[in-house]
């Protein structure tokens, strides 16, 4: 550009002073000077501008130097594009260069900026991911020492836990339960657990997986010569969703409990029957004398062999209690079902009671729901039931109260519901779950009433279940007790 605008200035310069030359040898005249004058300051201001031009070039030059590679197919579609409008070669290849290399310099900047924002961005997530990988490491290992901490406690557990899924495979085996099954767990894990069960035989064990709750199980085997048996508490396994997904079971032996158990039923067994010969005896014999058919006696004496008779009443009702519950234990009292009508069987027992009720001032009355259907049952054991419940109720009724006996449809007629309700001092709420339990006696009674054997409502309670009832009690403190029980009307 340097070498144009000097070319360009000498030019004008040297173009007036030749023309001068001539003219001053051929006699110029003055009407040339003007030209002259004007091509000079023309030339001069073109060496300006072109010089001008020529620095701002360097600088373009040396900023396109330091800026990032251009894009060669991004400057050649500029260059074409300006050859419609710049006609000089080279300042159209500097304009292309600079516009090229300054959007090569905007995109690069963009790239660094989004390259740092996906860097930090990407830095950020492995962060996280590295954190949550340590809480993730952190859960398995409290898992991992739960299970081992767990697994010690199985192990040590003195009853057998066998647990399984919802198709019957054992999920779990503790050693226990290896020695009350006579298996090997490593044989069993996913595996029916009667399977290749060749020496035993497993009588009933968590066949019914919709049953739940505790049995015997009787295991007999062809070596030994008495049969094992074990206690199974079992539970079901539910899901979230109370879906079933398996059963738990705790094996407990208690062969030794039930054999000591029968061992004890039948000597209680035996000594009250071999009481109730003796005790028959005696009572002939004072009924005999009380009658006076051995003689006359004196007040006093009469006075003594009535408390005498009295007290052996008692200890037959004990003793006559004592078989009864021995069978009803032993399932071995055996019933003589027929069906009856149930009002009549009510009737029989409150007519018995009546005058025991009169004797303390008592009400005794019946309320019975027409056109009951008949019912299957043994009536002797169910008016056993009644006398139980009825004298009962009457040793806790108050002078002036009264006892009511209450019978109606339950479950649609599918079912009868006898209730026994008194006006009494009623049952705490916290005793109310121990009122069946054996040789117990709960509430307060009048000293001057007959005490009972403690036997009364459990005997009640085995008849009503042989029957395939149920029987609870309702009460509160001081408001008198309700007994219900409720029978099938077909069995």
């Amino acid at each position: 550009m340097k070498k144009y605008s000097l070319i360009l200035s000498l030019f004008t310069f040297f173009f007036p002073v030749a023309g001068y030359a001539q003219e001053s040898d051929n006699a110029p005249t003055l009407a040339a000077w003007p030209f002259y004058v004007f091509a000079l300051v023309v030339g001069i201001f073109a060496s300006i501008f072109l010089s001008r031009m020529a620095r701002s070039s360097r600088k373009v030059e040396l900023s396109v130097k330091s800026q990032f590679v251009y894009d060669k197919d991004i400057e050649s579609s500029l260059e074409k594009t300006l050859a419609t409008v710049v006609s000089s070669p080279v300042s159209r290849r500097q304009v292309v260069r600079f516009l090229t290399e300054a959007v090569s310099e905007k995109v690069s900047r963009r790239v660094a900026e989004a390259t740092t924002e996906v860097t930090s961005k990407y830095e950020t997530l492995i962060a996280e991911k590295d954190k949550e990988q340590e809480i993730t490491h952190l859960k398995y290992k409290n898992i991992v020492k739960e299970k081992n901490q767990t697994e010690a406690i199985l192990q040590s557990v003195a009853e057998g836990l066998v647990v399984v899924n919802s198709k019957g495979e054992v999920v779990m085996m503790n050693p226990a339960a290896e020695r009350l099954l006579g298996v090997d767990k490593t044989k069993k894990i996913g595996h029916p657990l009667t399977e290749n069960m060749k020496d035993e035989e497993v009588v009933s064990l968590i066949s019914d997986k919709a049953a739940s709750g505790e049995r015997v199980v009787e295991l007999s085997t062809l070596k030994q010569e008495t049969k094992k048996i074990i206690r199974s508490s079992s539970a079901l396994v539910e899901n979230e969703n109370g879906q079933t997904v398996g059963m738990v079971s705790v094996l407990t032996d208690v062969t030794k409990q039930k054999e000591l158990d029968r061992l004890k039923s039948q000597f209680v067994s035996n000594v009250t029957h071999e009481l109730r010969t003796p005790i028959v005896a005696t009572q002939k014999a004072l009924d005999v004398i009380i009658d006076k058919a051995a003689g006359p006696l004196t007040g006093d004496q009469a006075r003594f062999l009535d408390i005498a008779h009295r007290n052996l009443d008692r200890l037959s009702h004990l003793i006559n209690d004592i078989l009864d519950f021995s069978k009803l234990e032993a399932g071995k009292m055996n019933l003589e079902l027929k069906e009856v009508d149930i009002a009549l069987v009510i009737a029989d027992a409150v007519e018995g009671l009546i005058s025991w009720a009169d004797s303390k001032d008592v009400r005794l009355e019946k309320k019975i729901q027409s056109g009951l259907p008949p019912v299957r049952i043994d009536p002797y054991r169910i008016i056993q039931v009644f006398n139980n419940l009825i004298g009962n109720a009457l040793k806790f009724t108050p002078k002036g109260g009264s006892v009511t006996v209450e019978v109606k449809e339950f479950n649609r007629g599918a079912e009868v519901e006898v209730s026994v309700q008194d006006t009494g001092s009623g049952i705490a709420k916290e005793d109310l779950h121990r009122v069946f339990e054996r040789f117990l006696q709960v509430g307060e009674r009048r000293q001057t009433d007959i005490s009972g054997t403690g036997l009364g409502l459990s005997i009640a309670k085995e008849i009503v279940e042989i029957h395939g009832g149920k029987i609870w009690a309702e009460s509160e403190l001081g408001n008198g007790a309700k007994f219900i029980f409720v029978l099938p009307v077909k069995r």
